[in-house]
């Protein structure tokens, strides 16, 4: 009998495992022909490298700019370790986001933040280590930053301020993706937090950009600060004439109808004020998503006045009274009109008095 063959399973390597095995093997080939072409012993005779170092050694040759001291080969050192350190933070954020910063094991908003976070210093440390190699002076560096602090902090306040806003933001978490914040009148949903503007998404899928510094300076309604939930609210006003008993009753009966409305805390329907124009009601339903808040108003508000109108129960309409005052000698001037056309109509004749013509 011939065995059939198991059917072979093929595994793919990730991306950051396959970049690592081929530096290790890169490193190891050039540490082997190093190894080999300096062992004592050998049988191969020893290369000529008058020629390589003629046209490589001025790479070596240091180039002085002030205080500044500049290597061409520690230039293009400093670059390769810039774009290999950037690399590897790169690799880090992509493992970490599969492993430590998946949603399944923390919050979305506080993965957010540390993967910011850990890019930021990737950059700043690659950037530094990069300066070091080239041959500049981290201590230079920063004398040179102390100086122009004052003309950078005039011409680049805004963008100072909204970055180290953004830090904040990040640190802190008042507001966190995915949050429903209302600031400056625009509602929506934080979709990101970057280093000059947070990016809100409205409910129109309109992306609107405001810059850090408002939401640390100004106040800012966060509608989402614990959970995803929202409040649906509906007030109404009714006729004086009509009962609040019958009126509540119709309306908990047009809450607990709305599918939208959770039941769980229950609806609650309150008496709010005796207008000058109309009883003022308020009903209130908690919503699952606060995205659903919107609908779950337009849907109430058309059961309210279905119920309403059930009930017999009239919405109130705008009342105003209107007082005439110092009317006194208005009444006077009706009063001798009437009484002189009263007159006229008990004596013939009397309309034509005075006027031979007519």
């Amino acid at each position: 009998m011939r065995r059939s063959n198991p059917k072979q399973v093929v595994h793919h390597e990730p991306a950051g495992s396959r970049f690592r095995r081929y530096v290790r093997a890169a490193g190891l080939g050039m540490a082997m022909t190093l190894a080999l072409g300096v062992a004592p012993g050998s049988a191969q005779p020893a290369p000529d490298m008058s020629g390589w170092r003629d046209w490589v050694g001025p790479l070596f040759q240091t180039i002085e700019i002030g205080t500044w001291k500049l290597a061409p080969a520690r230039l293009i050192t400093a670059i390769i370790l810039f774009a290999a350190l950037i690399v590897a933070f790169r690799i880090l954020r992509r493992w970490l986001s599969a492993t430590v910063l998946d949603p399944k094991r923390m919050e979305p908003s506080a993965a957010h933040s540390i993967d910011t976070a850990v890019g930021y210093a990737g950059f700043t440390l690659a950037a530094l280590t990069a300066l070091s190699v080239a041959g500049l002076d981290i201590t230079n560096v920063a004398i040179v930053a102390g100086a122009l602090s004052v003309g950078i902090g005039f011409g680049l306040q805004s963008i100072i301020n909204n970055f180290v806003s953004g830090l904040i933001l990040l640190a802190e978490r008042p507001v966190k993706v995915g949050d429903w914040v209302e600031v400056k009148g625009i509602k929506g949903r934080v979709s990101r937090i970057s280093v000059r503007a947070t990016v809100i998404e409205t409910a129109d899928k309109a992306s609107v950009f405001i810059p850090n510094a408002d939401l640390i300076l100004n106040a800012v309604s966060n509608l989402t600060p614990y959970h995803s939930g929202g409040t649906a609210v509906v007030r109404v006003g009714v006729a004086h004439s009509a009962e609040p008993q019958r009126v509540t009753a119709a309306l908990e009966a047009a809450a607990a109808a709305c599918p939208l409305l959770a039941t769980t805390p229950a609806p609650s329907v309150a008496f709010e004020d005796i207008g000058a124009s109309a009883l003022q009601f308020t009903v209130r339903g908690a919503v699952s998503d606060v995205s659903q808040v919107g609908a779950a108003e337009s849907d109430l508000r058309s059961r309210v006045v279905s119920g309403l109108n059930a009930a017999g129960l009239a919405i109130a309409r705008p009342q105003t009274d209107v007082h005439l005052r110092d009317l006194d000698a208005v009444r006077t001037v009706l009063m001798r009109a009437l009484e002189e056309r009263e007159r006229r109509n008990r004596v013939p004749g009397a309309e034509t008095d005075g006027n031979p013509a007519a």
